[in-house]
């Protein structure tokens, strides 16, 4: 045997030096092969965007799109309360036809009870009125 430690026979191979790790960022993208995600187009305040990532088959991120769908509801649901200020209360018969109309609003739960006293409220004001306005025929005979 020859003197020389473990390693020192001519038949082993050599090992290369290890590498160090590359701190660049242009290298760490050629290694990962990053992919591109869409970011959230919302808007802040403060004139950035939110650049969370967007959903699929979206164009906002998760927080933004309930915002928005919660938004969509509001108005909707405030297009469909405001019905009563749009019906003219002239006569009797337009009073009678909008009450019809609270009652059936009221039992397909499309108003809520306050909103519906409220209405009723409004109508029974314009009933006296429309008497104030016009007095009953039937009282002059």
């Amino acid at each position: 045997m020859r003197g020389g430690g473990p390693g020192a026979s001519g038949n082993e191979k050599q090992r290369p030096p290890p590498r160090r790790p590359s701190h660049s960022i242009a290298a760490a993208r050629d290694k990962m092969g990053i992919a591109k995600v869409p970011l959230c187009q919302h808007w802040m305040d403060n004139a950035t965007r939110c650049g969370s990532p967007a959903m699929r088959g979206t164009r906002l991120c998760y927080s933004h799109h309930r915002a928005q769908v919660r938004g969509v509801r509001k108005t909707a649901e405030r297009a469909r309360q405001r019905w009563f200020e749009s019906v003219a209360l002239e006569d009797a018969a337009s009073v009678q036809r909008a009450l019809r109309q609270v009652m059936t609003r009221l039992l397909s739960d499309d108003i809520g009870h306050q909103k519906a006293g409220q209405i009723l409220y409004t109508l029974q004001t314009a009933t006296i009125h429309l008497r104030a306005a016009k007095p009953d025929p039937r009282k002059n005979k």
